[in-house]
Formats: structure tokens, C-alpha cells, sequence
């Protein structure tokens, strides 16, 4: 929806149907067909209006926003106030489901793969068109969709930012978020400058690794992972705050990562003890046992519930809340997550 008057409508026949439909017998095919008509009214009143030219308020927030992405990728714009998402934060549920992870960090582990994930679960709950996508959709492989927050108004006046980790091959969801009006910058030290994924795009392309430069971060690169073919000494890695400062920023409105379990060495070397937290975080995550053809095993070996856990509760307690989990299901020892930050997001409405 487009408009708060169109929401609030939709919120109205979501509540009345089920009751009109039990009762039809009562009230009569006509009144039934007087009611809908009604409704059909109020929904293209807002809409004249929008015609008539008062949308243009919200002009810059559709181009400046991370849209909502069909099958294809394509980016269908929806502009909303921070309280229209905010207003569904329940401080109950995320203590719920902080105390989950505490209580798992010490249970065993599940004989299936996806088990590592168990005690991960949204601690904020969204629905389209809040987000993408409804959160217990099948994760598809090779998907450019993301299901990130409606977050565009945030920063309408200052330009959206986002950084992406980890291209290779597949730039559509940078290339879809650039053309929607975001700053976007992309880095990957195994892709190569004049490559089809990155070459001539719309954002722009580093060809540096995130995380800690380390000799050993360089050979796992090169010794265990497909995309990898150079030498270690030829791979640059840099940390988000090196990154930042050199590009200029003082703040993110995105980090999107895929970068085969070197999540891991990111969190613990540079993320967490940023001073910047990115507003929204999209990344996969990978554990043990994932494919060691896409993941380094030294990166994962160690990586089972505990692990997991004992992340997700330092996130929380740095102000993210889970809005989507979704197990990849080509290799279930790896799934895709969204969090939002409802501190950062509440500073900068405040500060709005």
C-alpha cells in the first residue's frame, strides 16, 4: 500500500470478512453487495488523492528506499513512517526468545543439519509489505530477493548506504538496490575488476575482502573455497571501519554478506565491537558441515549450536531483533538471516 488510509482499509476487510462471510445468510446478498461497494469506495478515495499530487511528500522516499522485490527482482517501492514497523516490536516475545538461546547454548545438538539453527527464531514479527516476503517461505538458492525491513525512510534526507560482501558471480540484488537509489557499494578480492557481475554496474566495486587482513584468512580463501584462484598474498582484506573511513561514511544503512563461514572471523574482529552498527544486517550464515567446496572447513569446523547461540545473543544485546530465518535448502547447515536494529532505528527517528 501506498498510502495509510489504503492500510488502514486493508486492515478493516481483513477484520470484518470472516465475520460477513459467516453471516451472509443473515444480512442478505444485497446488503452483502452495499458493503462491498462501500469498501470499494473508501479504497479508490486515497487513491484520487494520491493522483492528485499529495504523494509527491513522499517522492523522495520511494527513490531513496531498499524496495519490495518481486520474483524477479524487481523493486516495487512502498513508503512508510518508522511507527508502522516499530509499532510491532513486542519486548516480551524478544525476551522470549533471548531466554531460548540462553537455554539452548547448554542442550545438546539434533541429529539433523538444520538443528544448529533451532533456537533462532524472529523476535520481531513482520509481514509483507512490511518486508518481502512472508518469513516461512522456502529460501531458494541463488536468489536475489532479501527479506529486509522497509527501513527507506530512516535516512531519506541523508542518501541510503549499503555495503554487500561477497559477489562472485551473482550481483542482482546490488545491481537491483543501486538502480533503486541507494548508495551501494559492493567488495570481493576473488572477483575481478572487469568480470560481468561487477563490471559497468551501478554500484560501486571494491576489490577487497571485509574482515581482518591475516595471512590465514588469505590461505583459507585460497586453499579451500571455488572462487578462489590467486595467490594469498594477492587478496587485500580490510575491516568495516577502515572501510567506512576510507569511503567516507559514518554510517550504514545495510550490511548484506555471503562470504562462505568468514561471517564468523567478521563478527568477532569487526562488527561487534563497531561503534557504527549498520541499521539492518542480511547475511547467510554457515556452521559445520557446510559444502567445503563453497566453505572453507576451518572456518566452520567449530561451529555448532552453541556457537550460534552465543551469536545471536550478542547481537541481541547490541539491539538486533531476528525478522527473518529461512534454512537454505540446498544445504541446511547454512541459512539465510535479516536483522534490524530497533536502537539505531529508534535514534534515527528521533533524530529525524
Amino acid at each position: 500500500f501506498r498510502s495509510p488510509h489504503l492500510a488502514q482499509v486493508a486492515f478493516l476487510v481483513q477484520a470484518v470478512q470472516p465475520h460477513l462471510t459467516q453471516r451472509t445468510e443473515y444480512i442478505g446478498p444485497y446488503a452483502m453487495h452495499f458493503f462491498s461497494m462501500s469498501l470499494a469506495f473508501l479504497m479508490a478515495a486515497p487513491l484520487v488523492t494520491l493522483v492528485a499530487g499529495q504523494a509527491s511528500t513522499s517522492s523522495c522516499l520511494l527513490q531513496k528506499g531498499f524496495g519490495n522485490q518481486d520474483g524477479l527482482g524487481n523493486h516495487q517501492h512502498h513508503a512508510f513512517q518508522s511507527e508502522s514497523w516499530l509499532r510491532f516490536e513486542n519486548p516480551s516475545l524478544a525476551e522470549e526468545q533471548r531466554a531460548l538461546l540462553m537455554a539452548g547454548r547448554d542442550k545438546p545438538q539434533g541429529q539433523e543439519p538444520a538443528a544448529v539453527f533451532v533456537d533462532v527464531n524472529p523476535s520481531l514479527k513482520l509481514q509483507p509489505p512490511f518486508i518481502d516476503h512472508k518469513p516461512e517461505e522456502a529460501f531458494k538458492e541463488f536468489t536475489a530477493r532479501k527479506n529486509l525491513v522497509r527501513t527507506e525512510h530512516l535516512r531519506n534526507t541523508k542518501g541510503c548506504v549499503a555495503y554487500a560482501a561477497g559477489i562472485a558471480t551473482d550481483s542482482r540484488f546490488e545491481e537491483e538496490l543501486a538502480t533503486s537509489g541507494c548508495e551501494v557499494h559492493a567488495f570481493d578480492c576473488t572477483v575481478d575488476e572487469r568480470a560481468p557481475s561487477v563490471h559497468a554496474k551501478h554500484f560501486t566495486f571494491h576489490k577487497w575482502c571485509l574482515g581482518t587482513s591475516t595471512l590465514d584468512n588469505a590461505e583459507r580463501l585460497t586453499d579451500s573455497t571455488r572462487y578462489a584462484k590467486d595467490d594469498a598474498d594477492s587478496y587485500e582484506f580490510k575491516t568495516i571501519e577502515a572501510t567506512m573511513a576510507e569511503l567516507g561514511h559514518s554510517s550504514l544503512d545495510l550490511l548484506k554478506f555471503d562470504i562462505e563461514g568468514f561471517e564468523w572471523a567478521l563478527f568477532k574482529d569487526s562488527l561487534l565491537s563497531s561503534p557504527h552498527l549498520p541499521l539492518q544486517l542480511s547475511f547467510e550464515l554457515h556452521t559445520a558441515g557446510a559444502r567445503p567446496n563453497f566453505v572453507p572447513e576451518d572456518n566452520v569446523k567449530d561451529k555448532h549450536r552453541k556457537e550460534v547461540d552465543d551469536l545471536f545473543l550478542n547481537l541481541f544485546d547490541k539491539g538486533y531483533r531476528v525478522v527473518s530465518k529461512e534454512i537454505n535448502q540446498g544445504d541446511p547447515h547454512c541459512a539465510e538471516f535479516v536483522l534490524v536494529n530497533v536502537d539505531v532505528a529508534k535514534a534515527e527517528h528521533k533524530a529525524a
